[in-house]
């Protein structure tokens, strides 16, 4: 099964870019609903929504991206073995 996700560079920095902006959104938001207030409840979370959206967005892509195999290579044989 081929994939059709692009596996290049440039996507990948594009995803990367996506991930590096959504992060810092998600901070600002909690900066300005909890006035910088690190009692409030939602401060708790600041960086482990981040962290599960990025340990999110690897399992995604080595899942999805690679045609469904956890080896990373879409279970083709390694090139130059027999």
């Amino acid at each position: 099964m081929t994939s059709k996700f692009r596996s290049d560079g440039k996507s990948q920095k594009r995803w990367v870019k996506i991930g590096y902006g959504l992060t810092a959104v998600w901070l600002l938001y909690v900066m300005f609903q909890t006035r910088g207030d690190q009692s409030h409840p939602l401060f708790d979370a600041i960086f482990l929504v981040p962290l599960g959206g990025w340990v999110a967005a690897v399992l995604v892509a080595r899942f999805v991206g690679t045609g469904g195999s956890a080896g990373g290579d879409g279970g083709a044989p390694p090139e130059g073995r027999d």
